[in-house]
């Protein structure tokens, strides 16, 4: 009987075989009741329950933190707002993104490759090497964690104050939530985050929307964001404290310039090569000094 089943999903669904979720988010039980009176008035049929690709601890846990203790039982209402399921209680590409629980078997790209180099070029030498995949929301966790390993944070002490220097832990952050929100996820490429003795690089498949320029982006930042649902679920997970507020047009990009600029450091740098943004945080001060 058991390999019975597993041949049926293995063969997917088709004109008598319907996959239905049990999770409580996404079963419609009316729904339901309709699929078994077709199948009755027809030719019969089996309906399979329990068929479930969303990770509902996942998604308790971000309602949770995003809309407070009691969020997680609405989670469809939640879920469609999130435009993470679409009409028919599928979960959409950004539903996969953030809540499935293996992303990238449907998505096998949209994932991190994260090395730091020693000293200041790419080489076939690696001091540290990770795939990051997950959610989202684990894979920016996994990316802050692997940089905080591997960029180096001085500091110095200012008589009762102690300084820190180098590249700023929010900016890092912010240059990894900015690729996870607007890459291309079409792109047959993974988000590549380069730590260098100097720097700290992430590069992200997708060009600039409708011709913005790259002094537009600079100054304003990113204001007609590729992936909206995904830009505003991830900016609601990581900034709560502004909840009250509304999600903000913006993320990131003028907020790392400030707090470069505030260590003494270069703005970042935001080049595009070959259909893919490049965002450079140089550890390096303007005069030519180590921060």
């Amino acid at each position: 009987m058991t390999g019975n089943i597993e041949q049926r999903l293995r063969l997917g669904e088709d004109a008598r075989t319907e996959f239905k979720s049990v999770a409580r988010a996404t079963i419609d039980l009316k729904d339901l009741a309709r699929e078994i009176v077709a199948f009755a008035n027809g030719r019969g049929g089996q309906i399979f329950l329990g068929v479930d690709d969303l990770d509902l601890d996942a998604l308790d846990r971000f309602l949770k933190d995003a809309y407070g203790p009691a969020a997680p039982a609405r989670r469809l209402p939640y879920l469609k707002a999130l435009q993470c399921l679409d009409p028919s209680g599928a979960l959409t590409v950004a539903g996969v993104l953030l809540f499935a629980r293996e992303p990238q078997r449907w998505l096998p790209d949209a994932r991190i490759s994260a090395v730091c180099f020693p000293g200041t070029r790419i080489s076939g030498e690696m001091k540290d090497r990770h795939d990051l995949d997950g959610n989202l929301f684990q894979q920016l966790d996994a990316a802050i964690s692997f940089l905080d390993r591997n960029v180096a944070a001085p500091a110095r002490i200012e008589g009762y104050r102690r300084e820190e220097r180098g590249i700023p832990m929010p900016a890092r952050r912010e240059a990894v939530l900015n690729a996870l929100a607007h890459r291309d996820y079409r792109a047959a490429s993974q988000i590549r985050l380069f730590v260098y003795d100097d720097r700290v690089e992430v590069i992200n498949p997708g060009v600039l929307l409708n011709q913005r320029s790259l002094d537009s982006i600079r100054l304003g930042g990113i204001s007609q964001r590729r992936n909206p649902a995904l830009a505003a679920a991830l900016v609601r997970a990581s900034r709560r404290e502004k909840l009250g507020m509304g999600v903000p047009e913006m993320i990131g990009l003028p907020e790392m310039r400030s707090l470069m600029l505030m260590r003494g450091l270069p703005e970042p740098e935001i080049r595009l090569e070959g259909g893919h943004c490049r965002v450079v945080l140089r550890a390096v001060a303007v005069e030519g000094k180590a921060a």
